[in-house]
């Protein structure tokens, strides 16, 4: 009787599992298309008097086929970064975490690079890893759905 009670129990919680991991996977759908924010920098040069620098911050969600992962990249003022990462749907929110098989700094495997949240107004950013455009808060609406 205790190893039928056990096998139970355990099927059951493997069951659990799966249920846990299927509703993730639908909601991280919702979640798919590019996302893209344009950060003013100011104007460059030593005295302020040059043309004024740009960065845009893309994430890209693949479609079903590829399941969570992602890319967010970095370009404009002397910056151009592509980042591999995987995204994590979480009670109305997407996070957004650094993934690669060879791992490099600044970043480590799973670390959160920053979190979407569908807000009233839109979507909230909150900047983690990939840190703060310079002038910018640290939690604010900022990437928008452009596909």
């Amino acid at each position: 009787m205790f190893k039928s009670i056990k096998t139970k129990t355990v099927l059951a919680l493997a069951t659990a599992g799966l249920a846990v991991t299927a509703a993730g996977a639908q909601g991280i759908g919702q979640w798919y298309g590019t996302f893209q924010y344009e950060h003013e920098i100011g104007p460059t040069g030593a005295n302020g008097d040059g043309p004024v620098a740009f960065r845009t911050y893309t994430l890209r969600l693949a479609p079903p086929t590829r399941g969570t992962g992602c890319t967010v990249t970095v370009t404009g003022y002397q910056i151009d970064q592509q980042l591999q990462c995987t995204a994590t749907p979480q009670m109305g929110s997407l996070i957004v975490k650094y993934f690669n098989l060879r791992p490099r700094a600044p970043y480590y495997n799973g670390q959160p690079l920053l979190t979407l949240t569908r807000g009233e107004n839109g979507i909230v950013t909150h900047w983690q890893a990939i840190g703060v455009p310079e002038g910018a808060p640290s939690r604010g609406m900022a990437m928008r759905r452009i596909r």
